[in-house]
């Protein structure tokens, strides 16, 4: 039962990786394709929210643009051209400031709007704090003075530089001042085409509540998404500090593929420590970069469950798996414990059990190989004892025909001496004739007895069949003739040669054919013929057919054994003799009646090589 057992848990052992092998790899490879098409999914969605969003700040500087635009062609801005600040008209400079000044009330992201002279002399300024507007002019020395927001000039000498080189709209990169908010300078050249004069327009613009609303709208973000840009100073709208103890501004580093605004979904860790997705773009505008990230459980959340899902499958997948892996165990198993069973009831003593029906081809296959198996031990060991009696009664019957040979001699040499002395009477003749009958008789009976308890030597050779036919032919020659009977030799071998020991072969087929003869009526014939089966190419068959009364069905079963015989004056040797020489040679003997009448008797041997 351990062993049954054990041989339960290998099944089950062996299933487990043949079944979850397969579904590991497809449930990693379904994983993998699901990470990929999220990522691109994610990737796709990010790039279409960052468009959104780098879309709306080109509109913006658009709308500024648009702005600066309406001033450069008004009549009153124009008219300031070549101006100084001295020689400027005082109802231009009136009605520029309150065009300036309309358009900071209406766009209060203009944190202030200036004009100034070709040599950068500043002409009319709207300023203001919250919704503080007014008119700064300049003084004596025709030069307005105020910080900076950022601690430097205005405009600054970078927006100078930009202003002389091109024309249009032109921004410097945004800058921080010290209440924190974020400005950005923008320019552009204002031309009179009648007079050739040039002034400028420069405007400091507060970025922190447009950019805001645009970067902070959650639409298309999800839970923790963000937008922000990264700019020189920073990262706005979360822009680092300056760290006064270490006298360097604070960066969080990010990767060179969100800094260079290359479009691809990205994955790094955030300021947050937090892993996440990042997609990016350029704003040329503002020097900086768009960037959108995403937390990467949520963009992953589908996966996860995916993931759960999957290992929930798995897990249902293993405990059918160990179910059904059991049961096939247990069925495989059961034809294996019912052989046990029928084993140890043979060991008992019960040598007639057999293994019965079972299910499944293959086992029942084994079923039959392990009966049949039984039947020829069964049969063998019969044969053993058999053979052990026999050998018993050879040894014993060898000891008598040594110890009665001699006396039978001198009793056959006195019936003759008596069968002369009373040759002139026929009453007492006729008697001492059937003493010397029964003598021979005796005699005969005796040597079949020696030769069937003598153990079987073969010494073969390579014979024809032909060859010992006609030997056996020239023996039974004189019977044949005195009852008229025709001995007819069919060779089917085509002349090829077989194995055997010739003189014991020729002893088995004179036997046979000589009971042949004696049991046909006179007139007929003995058939001795040999062939080749084709349904058995490797043997040969000798047969031997008569056409006499035949057989008993109830005798056939019975013709091989030891002293049992049908005739009157047989010693039941005879086919015991023949029996053991076949089987001596590895063969088998069997005796049928033929449909037309009479005996067939057949030696199956194996051939052996051909010639």
């Amino acid at each position: 039962m351990i062993r049954l057992m054990t041989m339960r848990w290998r099944i089950l052992l062996w299933m487990l990786p043949v079944a979850l092998g397969p579904l590991f790899i497809m449930a990693a490879q379904g994983y993998h394709c699901a990470r990929q098409a999220i990522i691109a999914s994610q990737k796709v969605h990010m790039q279409s929210v960052l468009e959104a969003r780098r879309i709306e700040i080109e509109s913006w500087f658009a709308q500024i643009e648009s702005d600066f635009g309406f001033l450069q062609i008004s009549p009153c801005l124009q008219g300031l051209c070549g101006s100084t600040p001295a020689s400027a008209d005082s109802s231009c400079c009136a009605e520029t400031c309150n065009l300036l000044s309309d358009l900071h009330v209406g766009t209060p992201f203009y944190h202030s709007i200036s004009t100034f002279d070709v040599n950068w002399n500043q002409l009319v300024s709207s300023a203001g704090t919250g919704n503080r507007v007014g008119s700064i002019r300049p003084d004596d020395s025709g030069v307005v003075k105020r910080p900076d927001p950022a601690g430097g000039a205005f405009p600054s000498k970078l927006l100078k530089e930009r202003l002389a080189a091109q024309d249009g709209l032109l921004t410097t990169p945004p800058i921080q001042r010290e209440d924190g908010t974020v400005m950005v300078q923008a320019g552009s050249r204002v031309l009179n085409p009648r007079h050739g004069g040039l002034a400028y327009i420069a405007a400091e613009i507060d970025i922190d509540n447009r950019m805001n609303t645009i970067l902070k709208h959650g639409t298309g973000l999800g839970r923790t998404g963000e937008a922000f840009l990264f700019l020189p100073g920073g990262v706005f709208p979360m822009i680092d500090g300056f760290d006064a103890e270490n006298n360097k501004y604070r960066f969080h580093s990010y990767p060179k593929q969100i800094t260079d605004g290359g479009g691809e979904v990205v994955r790094y860790r955030s300021a947050s420590g937090k892993k996440v997705l990042g997609v990016s773009a350029l704003i040329p505008r503002l020097n900086g970069t768009l960037v959108i990230e995403i937390d990467e459980q949520e963009a992953f959340a589908w996966l996860r469950v995916f993931r759960n899902r999957a290992l929930m499958t798995g897990l249902i997948t293993l405990v059918l798996i160990l179910v059904i892996a059991n049961y096939g165990a247990r069925v495989l198993a059961q034809p294996l414990r019912e052989f046990a069973a029928v084993a140890h009831r043979i060991a008992a003593g019960q040598s007639e059990e057999r293994i019965g029906r079972l299910a499944g081809a293959e086992a029942q296959e084994v079923a039959e190989a392990f009966n049949h198996m039984i039947d020829e031990l069964s049969a063998s060991h019969r044969r053993l004892l058999q053979a052990a009696s026999l050998a018993a009664v050879g040894e014993l019957s060898s000891s008598i025909v040594h110890e009665m040979r001699n006396p039978l001699s001198s009793i056959k040499m006195n019936l003759q001496a008596l069968r002369h002395n009373v040759e002139e009477d026929p009453f007492h003749r006729e008697l001492a004739d059937i003493a010397s009958e029964q003598a021979l008789r005796l005699e005969r009976m005796l040597s079949e007895l020696l030769n069937y308890g003598k153990p079987l030597e073969l010494n073969k050779t390579r014979l024809r069949f032909i060859e010992i036919a006609n030997n056996v032919k020239d023996i039974l020659r004189s019977e044949s003739e005195e009852k008229e009977i025709r001995v007819i030799i069919k060779d089917l071998t085509g002349g090829t040669a077989f194995c055997a020991d010739p003189e014991q072969l020729r002893r088995a087929l004179t036997n046979l054919t000589a009971n042949a003869i004696q049991a046909s009526p006179p007139g007929e014939s003995v058939i001795l013929s040999a062939e080749y089966p084709v349904h058995s190419p490797g043997t040969i068959r000798l047969s031997v057919a008569d056409n006499g009364p035949g057989f008993r069905t109830a005798d056939i079963h019975r013709l091989f054994q030891p002293f049992y015989t049908t005739r009157d004056e047989g010693t039941g040797l005879g086919l015991a003799n023949v029996k053991k020489i076949v089987e001596g040679h590895s063969g088998f003997v069997f005796a049928e009646n033929r449909r037309k009448g009479g005996a067939l008797f057949s030696l199956s041997l194996p051939r052996g090589a051909e010639e």
